[in-house]
């Protein structure tokens, strides 16, 4: 009856073991800074060490360049989108990061000013660094969802 019952207890402590590992498994994560013209990409992998994180690290950079100019986009398309393409190379992450010249979660844009709407401030052709996840304030007026517009820094 004690080795039936050592045996249980060893049993169970081996049980507790992998569920301790399964349910701490390290899915992996994706650090993504954006500067207004470029984009680095870093993907930790987690257990899973099949994935090629060059070819995914490159696809991410290539998305989110393509998605800052793109009028509707925000923080959740673009975390949506990068999660989509991690899903594609097997990685199941959860753990997103978007940082950038703005902080967490914005999403730069340098644009160019073109024409004379702007003077006295702005000049024709001079740069403008736009944060397009946050809402613009006109007067009174706010442009909520201002991905279309931004926000003049």
């Amino acid at each position: 009856m004690a080795k039936k019952c050592i045996l249980a207890f060893i049993l169970i402590i081996i049980l507790a073991i992998f569920l301790g590992i399964f349910l701490t498994e390290d899915n992996g994560s994706v650090d993504v800074y954006i500067d207004g013209e470029n984009v680095t990409a870093s993907t930790n992998p987690g257990l899973n060490t099949e994935i090629n994180t060059k070819e995914l690290n490159d696809e991410i950079c290539n998305y989110s360049l393509e998605s800052m100019n793109m009028p509707n986009t925000n923080i959740d398309t673009l975390k949506s989108g990068i999660h989509d393409i991690c899903l594609s190379y097997g990685l199941d992450t959860s753990n997103i990061n978007i940082d950038s010249t703005l902080g967490e979660n914005s999403i730069p844009v340098i644009y160019q000013v073109d024409g004379t709407s702007m003077i006295p401030t702005l000049q024709d052709g001079q740069n403008v660094l736009v944060n397009k996840t946050q809402d613009v304030h006109v007067g009174d007026i706010v442009v909520a969802n201002s991905s279309e517009y931004g926000n003049i820094i």
